[in-house]
């Protein structure tokens, strides 16, 4: 968890979720124009890489031999010859790959931040308010059933959110590592 955000007052928190909420829908749409080539989309275009090839055109040649068949003048062929020039030029394009790659990850990465410090400032924000809820009702300042009801309304947020964490994580995994944890601790007992 972000300790850092635990030190911040409710007003830089909120700035903070502001700005991360701004940034990861801008990411989002930015992944998404970049994977989005419909061939009119500019920002897709920046991946591509265009490279012209020259290809030598004997066209002319077939013109002239029609010309004169046709005996027709030559100078018009000359005119076309100047006009398309010997060379055709076809232009492709391919994808930058390695350009395309490290930008995807990029956004997904820079939304993951945003992403984790939204839910750290959530986070903070529920445990600063369980505490001063907690002193409140130490202190006598407000009663036992409105105490209940906002620790309610807390509890419920609280696990919504580990809901939400929770679905990203492999719980088979995380069983599997606590199990390693007891056994070496235990080892660790039984050598003192």
């Amino acid at each position: 968890m972000h300790i850092w955000i635990e030190r911040l007052s409710n007003k830089w928190k909120a700035v903070i979720m502001s700005i991360s909420a701004v940034v990861f829908i801008v990411a989002l749409c930015l992944l998404i124009s970049a994977i989005a080539n419909d061939g009119v989309n500019k920002f897709a275009k920046v991946f591509y890489i265009q490279e012209t090839i020259q290809i030598k055109d004997d066209r002319w040649k077939d013109f002239l031999a029609y010309a004169q068949e046709e005996k027709l003048d030559p100078k018009h062929i000359n005119k076309l010859r100047e006009i398309f020039g010997e060379n055709l030029t076809i232009e492709h394009e391919y994808l930058n790959s390695l350009g395309f790659s490290f930008f995807n990850f990029s956004m997904v990465l820079l939304m993951f931040i945003c992403y984790n410090s939204i839910s750290a400032s959530v986070f903070m924000t529920i445990k600063l308010v369980e505490n001063n809820v907690d002193r409140l009702r130490r202190e006598s300042l407000i009663d036992q059933s409105s105490y209940h009801t906002i620790i309610k309304l807390l509890n419920e947020q609280r696990e919504k959110n580990i809901k939400q964490k929770n679905s990203t994580i492999n719980m088979e995994l995380l069983e599997q590592q606590i199990e390693n944890e007891e056994q070496l601790a235990s080892e660790v007992i039984d050598d003192e």
